[in-house]
């Protein structure tokens, strides 16, 4: 199987976790004010992550980064310290769409209502949140509407009625409530911690490394 070091940035998140053989080992994350702290943060909390579970970079099969959208300075250092690493330790990179990762933290939920829909959200400032839509599919999610920028009077229109969506990212004080304020609205659910998780974005690249799905790292 594999050792895999996820990488989350993307938002105001500084996280990172390890998973190993498909089970995450390790996580530890800072919830900080501005992503320009991650820079100098980073590197610090994948050492002590590593060093608490009796590992080094050397270990790692691979290296997962959350690869947007998001925060333009966070997916910046997010990548170049993910890039850093494989090249110091000759490893695979593994980009993880953000909001992919985003909407996997909702699974469980998913699971207790298999008819719901998952919406990942992530503020685009003003009148606009980056997002997607999921369904569950047996184990896995399935897209039902692209990844993209869009208008929150476009989800108004757009986003389907009869079925309950759950709404999560750093995008979702301002989207569910346009979506729960529609017309014969099915249930709009917002849950407690919806932000990004290192965790997820370790699980999601380990699949995507056994696959074979590396980036090349010139033209990453």
């Amino acid at each position: 199987m594999s050792i895999v070091l996820g990488i989350e940035t993307a938002t105001s998140v500084c996280a990172a976790a390890v998973c190993r053989d498909g089970v995450v080992v390790a996580e530890s994350r800072l919830d900080v004010p501005g992503t320009p702290l991650h820079a100098r943060r980073l590197f610090g909390l994948i050492e002590g992550l590593l060093g608490a579970v009796g590992l080094t970079t050397a270990d790692l099969d691979a290296i997962a980064v959350s690869a947007g959208p998001g925060s333009f300075t966070g997916l910046r250092i997010g990548l170049s310290s993910a890039k850093g690493l494989c090249f110091a330790t000759d490893r695979p990179l593994v980009l993880v769409p953000t909001l992919a990762a985003l909407a996997h933290t909702a699974l469980d939920l998913l699971r207790l209502d298999p008819t719901a829909l998952i919406c990942p959200t992530l503020d685009a400032r003003r009148d606009e949140v980056y997002t997607a839509l999921y369904r569950l599919d047996g184990d896995s999610l399935t897209e039902v509407i692209p990844p993209g920028a869009r208008l929150l009077s476009e989800l108004a229109a757009d986003w389907p009625t009869d079925r309950r969506i759950i709404v999560t990212g750093d995008g979702a004080a301002k989207t569910a409530p346009v979506l729960a304020a529609r017309a014969d609205s099915a249930d709009v659910f917002v849950p407690s911690d919806t932000s990004a998780r290192a965790s997820t974005v370790a699980l999601i690249g380990a699949r995507k490394f056994a696959r074979g799905e590396t980036a090349d790292l010139d033209l990453a």
